[in-house]
């Protein structure tokens, strides 16, 4: 699997956001990177607990700015991030029990799906918004 990589492509225009999306790139890569082995268990159970803790934290920093901004998708955004923390929930509780690689490398294909779309395409289109917000506000 090709890494994804945090580019300025990838740019909200929201500083704190990107910061926040920069980083959770490098963790979720960290996950993908790891050799999906019943010996890596419990680094996979410990990177995915941080994933859901960073990501439940900066899900609510970015629906303050969206709310702020009257950002239209509010409702839809807020929606993506209840799925994943759902989907991060489930996952965590199947590997305090559990190994599976398949489960492993499924979870792998998600978050980088996830990190594609999310990241790639809906906060992306922050960016358009954010500017037209601005310049609405006259700054």
């Amino acid at each position: 699997m090709k890494a994804f990589l945090w580019t300025k492509d990838l740019s909200t225009g929201l500083v704190e956001v990107d910061r926040h999306n920069s980083y959770l790139c490098s963790v979720i890569e960290e996950f993908v990177a790891l050799k999906s082995t019943q010996e890596n268990k419990s680094d996979f159970y410990i990177l995915l607990t941080q994933i859901l803790e960073y990501a439940s934290n900066c899900f609510k920093i970015e629906e303050l700015y969206l709310e702020h901004m009257s950002f239209p998708r509010l409702k839809a955004h807020s929606l993506e991030h209840n799925a994943f923390k759902k989907k991060m929930i489930n996952s965590i509780e199947f590997l305090k029990d559990n190994y599976d690689s398949k489960f492993i490398n499924d979870t792998k294909v998600f978050l980088r799906f996830w990190l594609r779309y999310h990241i790639g395409e809906s906060d992306v289109s922050f960016k358009n918004y954010k500017q037209k917000f601005t310049f609405s506000l006259g700054l």
